[in-house]
């Protein structure tokens, strides 16, 4: 799937972290994103992603993002309670909105 775009409200934001593994150093974050229909989503960035995005993207402030990769949600590692989550790509296009998400809270 490679033709959507999200417009979502950033609503928290991990520290950078860095790890070693079997296939070398790292670095990671994640963000988990509120839609106005009360959607929310967790978006992974690992290494280059992550360096690039972690000083650009804050808490609080609105964005369209568009051409990451949509894997099914390692339910280990998130609390968002959808399916799936958003991997940043280096295709992946971010650009920030002015304008508010109104948030709608899921009863």
């Amino acid at each position: 799937m490679s033709s959507w775009i999200i417009k979502a409200k950033v609503t928290d934001k991990s520290e950078l972290k860095t790890f070693h593994n079997q296939r070398g150093d790292g670095s990671v974050f994640s963000i988990e994103l509120l839609d106005s229909h009360g959607g929310e989503i967790k978006c992974s960035l690992y290494n280059d992603e992550a360096q690039k995005w972690f000083p650009k993207i804050e808490i609080g402030k609105c964005y369209t993002i568009s051409k990451g990769q949509i894997r099914v949600a390692n339910k280990r590692f998130q609390k968002c309670d959808n399916d799936y989550q958003i991997t940043f790509t280096s295709f992946t296009e971010v650009q920030e909105i002015g304008g508010i998400i109104e948030e709608k809270k899921i009863t």
